[in-house]
């Protein structure tokens, strides 16, 4: 129904004759909209232009003007008749983004194997359609992203809000400036992950140990409160991230849905084996938010996967998490002994820079004088492997030597705590001074180019560009690995029982097959076998990530730019493998009754004893794990691609930039000449003197 007129408004017309008007005047704005599109059309730098005649500069304004008069008559008249003009019904941003799914739908159609149909590709060329559709889709995805967020986390009003003393919000507010008024939109993702980072700076301490080394005790212990369960067989591929947060919750990720968000009770449904067998819930990683008074400062601990088993084929792999904690916390169980895993966990941390605190872990079981020959035979070891002088602090979580944690975190993690802003500060301020010279090139490229300098050769702009696009392809030859992978590591039931049947009649003693003989033996095989596998997986990342880092490296050299980053950055973003829990076994195996068999045939009488008691449950932790390792490599290539698209955006640009035949800074006065200089000059005031160095560049 058409609204009543206004109070002292008259109209002659009758409803449909109201409704008639309306429809009528707005499509005559729409066909008005139409005319100024046609206008912006013709005096845009599309490479598709639609029309032939572009409108002079005074016939433009002109038909603006007259545009401008038709619309002011058409709401004259409807306020004449009384009638309302509607209020908008579409959402702007909801029409854009559904735009862009149809543009990204579009671009994804130029793949090669759509292309099938117009005639054969040459090899090459496949890789380079292959890389041209990633690299339009990745800039889609960047608009799309950034439309979808709050408008509160604008970067300029996120900025403002920052409070430093350090001067790096004004360093930060320059930047800014200079990126929007130029339109450098491709640096606004570094941008924005620096104003994160400066917001809200943490310090994480990363738990290592091995499985049963007490770290959910400790870190239970560390919050003062049993927030992570404890005597249960964990899951060791499951990450769990503690956070302060009040109320208490937890945040869970999967594989293969969506995120979840639920209370603490929750937990070990997620973590615990006998609550996910075999991770079959597919949990990628959890956070913990708990109001507890030591994270309050933002300190965030980190329960990592454990290792000395199938779940982390050794130490190595805990480098895919290292780069992103600020202090690893190496846990040895004083009931056992000093492992080769520990020491390589220690080595790895040291390599990469994080400091390391190690823990003899369990120290209530020991007295006095055990704890103290425990802690040197420690100490002693890491000199000699390490070659550094490590203090080993006996902790406990339980009865009165819970003391000995409390005496460790006040005397060596608070002070590193109370630092902690400090740290994170300077890490930053690299990363703004890294950004600011990676702007700066860009301008004075444009400079160069404003008064006729070509500084990068055509040939190496071209290298450059083939490299850039050649490796945003490579992702599509390493995909099926994971897949084939995963069915032959489903598939490899019969592969690790016979393997675990000669090994035990290699090393068995005819006495008995004993159930630590037998557990030994499979887990062997297992690891021989399908942890080759998994390991092969995590060898091709790392082989895909220095690919990548290389056509950056290429790149950023043809440009004269200074932010490379280190292949093990890229390498850094992947988790870290999915474990394989194996069945227990339950009862020894008899050894074969006619000790004169040939080889082979005790081999398959053992092997039908194992088939017999694990094989049912070996094939579901098998399959489960090749799951696992599928999921991983999806989210493996895709953490590694967004790492390198971080980076290459800014070169593809700079690349287009650096060859365009348009000098971009003369015109008429200089005017833009001169504004460029100024916002050169600006950027260099704001961190003065200060040059990236390598350390800086690793750190972005």
């Amino acid at each position: 129904m058409t609204a009543e007129p206004p109070d002292g408004v008259r109209t002659g017309l009758n409803e449909p004759q109201q409704r008639h008007l309306l429809v009528s005047c707005r499509h005559v704005d729409t066909l008005l909209s139409s005319i100024e599109a046609i206008l912006s059309a013709s005096r845009s730098s599309s490479p598709f232009p639609r029309y032939r005649t572009a409108l002079t500069p005074v016939q433009a304004r002109l038909a603006a003007d007259y545009l401008a008069r038709i619309r002011s008559r058409l709401v004259h008249v409807l306020e004449s008749q009384g009638i309302p003009i509607p209020p908008p019904q579409v959402d702007a941003l909801y029409a854009i983004r559904t735009t862009l799914t149809f543009a990204d739908n579009a671009v994804e159609e130029l793949r090669p194997e759509y292309m099938r149909g117009y005639g054969n590709m040459p090899g090459a060329v496949q890789a380079d359609m292959d890389g041209v559709v990633d690299e339009l889709r990745t800039v889609l995805l960047r608009l799309d992203e950034y439309l979808a967020q709050d408008p509160s986390r604008d970067l300029e009003s996120r900025i403002e809000r920052l409070e430093t003393s350090s001067g790096d919000a004004e360093a930060l507010r320059a930047i800014e400036r200079v990126i929007t008024a130029r339109g450098l939109v491709e640096f606004r993702p570094t941008l924005a992950m620096i104003v994160d980072r400066l917001a809200s700076p943490t310090f994480e301490i990363a738990v290592f140990g091995r499985v049963s080394s007490g770290k959910s005790s400790l870190l239970n212990h560390i919050l003062g409160a049993a927030v992570l369960p404890v005597g249960v067989t964990p899951i060791t591929a499951v990450p769990t991230r503690l956070s302060y947060g009040d109320p208490p919750g937890i945040t869970a990720s999967f594989a293969n849905a969506p995120m979840v968000t639920a209370s603490l009770d929750l937990l070990p449904a997620l973590v615990t084996e006998p609550l996910n067998p075999g991770n079959r819930r597919h949990v990628t990683r959890v956070d913990v938010r708990y109001p507890a008074p030591r994270l309050e400062q933002g300190v965030v601990l980190v329960d990592t996967p454990g290792l000395g088993s199938l779940a982390t084929a050794g130490a190595e792999e805990t480098l895919a998490y290292l780069p992103r904690c600020d202090l690893g916390v190496v846990l040895i169980d004083a009931g056992s002994t000093l492992m080769p895993d520990d020491v390589m966990t220690v080595q790895a941390l040291l390599h990469a820079g994080t400091p390391a605190s190690v823990l003899l872990s369990k120290a209530d079981l020991l007295g006095l004088d055990d704890r103290a020959r425990a802690g040197a035979y420690i100490e002693e070891h890491l000199r000699a492997e390490v070659g550094l002088d490590i203090a080993v602090h006996p902790v406990s979580a339980v009865g009165p030597d819970a003391t000995l944690t409390d005496t460790w975190f006040a005397g060596e993690i608070a002070p590193m705590c109370q630092r902690h802003q400090q740290v994170a500060i300077r890490s930053i301020r690299r990363k703004i001074v890294l950004l600011r010279e990676a702007v700066r090139a860009t301008l004075q490229s444009t400079a160069d180019r404003g008064v006729g300098r070509m500084v990068v050769s055509a040939e190496s702009l071209t290298d450059a560009e083939t490299a850039l696009r050649r490796a945003s392809s490579l992702a599509a030859n390493i995909g099926p690995m994971g897949e084939q992978t995963a069915e032959a590591v489903a598939g490899g039931v019969s592969i690790v029982l016979h393997e675990a049947a000669v090994l035990l009649v290699n090393d068995a003693q005819w006495a008995g097959l004993t159930m630590e003989a037998v557990k030994s033996a499979l887990g062997r095989a297992a690891k021989d076998t399908v942890g080759n596998q998994a390991e092969g997986l995590r060898i091709t990342v790392g082989r895909f990530a220095a690919d990548l880092a290389a056509a950056l490296e290429q790149a950023t050299n043809a440009l004269g730019r200074p932010d490379t980053p280190a292949t093990t950055e890229l390498v850094g973003r992947v988790r870290e493998l999915p474990a394989l829990v194996l069945p227990e076994v339950t009862t020894p195996l008899a050894a074969p009754s006619i000790l004169a068999f040939a080889r082979s045939l005790r081999i398959r009488a053992i092997e039908r004893q194992l088939e017999a008691q694990i094989g049912q449950p070996l094939a579901a932790a098998l399959s489960a794990f090749g799951v696992g390792l599928r999921g991983w490599m999806r989210d493996a290539v895709a953490e590694v691609q967004t790492g390198f698209h971080e980076y290459a955006e800014p070169l593809r640009v700079s690349i287009e930039r650096a060859r365009s035949k348009i000098p971009e800074s003369a015109d008429s006065d200089g005017a833009n000449a001169r504004a460029i200089q100024e916002d050169l000059a600006a950027l260099d005031r704001v961190c003065g003197d200060e040059q990236p160095d390598d350390q800086a560049r690793k750190a972005l």
